[in-house]
């Protein structure tokens, strides 16, 4: 069965540390997509509460790193990276975007940019989900990396407390 296509998608994320999850995500966007793809990178406004903000890499750096794998897809499929400054981004900002790509983690955040579409009175986006990335190889990096931030931030910690105890 063929897939339904969209002339104007667009998807979301922090595009932090670049891995398979993300692909899978981005891959299913221009599968989706026979024109133009939004792709809103966070921006650092919206990292500000995140658990160890700190250690997130720079924008450009995700922003490339999104660009750099789209440029792999598909030749046909026009991209737009934009920097997230509020969570909805494009979505609620033009009314000619068709289909919103999420996984089963980040719907409901799909369902709330619906429910503010309909409330200016513009139809609401088709909700396509992409599947999680779940397989040993996956975990194995999600834990090394979780385990990475862990170690840095404790590192950090016992330099702010050895510094303290020193003056």
């Amino acid at each position: 069965m063929a897939e339904i296509s969209y002339k104007k998608v667009a998807l979301g994320g922090t595009f932090d540390h670049f891995h398979d999850g993300h692909k899978s995500l981005l891959r299913k966007a221009a599968e989706v997509t026979s024109g133009e793809l939004i792709v809103g990178v966070t921006g650092a406004e919206l990292l500000n509460n995140k658990k160890y903000a700190e250690l997130i890499q720079p924008f450009d750096v995700r922003a490339k790193s999104a660009k750099d794998y789209l440029q792999s897809l598909k030749d046909s499929v026009h991209y737009r990276i934009v920097e997230l400054h509020e969570p909805n981004g494009p979505t609620t900002e033009e009314e000619d975007v068709e289909a919103i790509v999420v996984t089963s983690e980040t719907r409901k955040g799909g369902e709330s940019i619906n429910q503010i579409r309909q409330s200016k009175g513009w139809r609401a986006l088709d909700i396509v989900e992409a599947a999680i990335v779940e397989n040993q190889a996956d975990l194995k990096w999600a834990i090394m990396d979780w385990c990475a931030i862990e170690h840095r931030q404790s590192q950090r910690l016992q330099t702010k407390f050895n510094f303290i105890e020193r003056t």
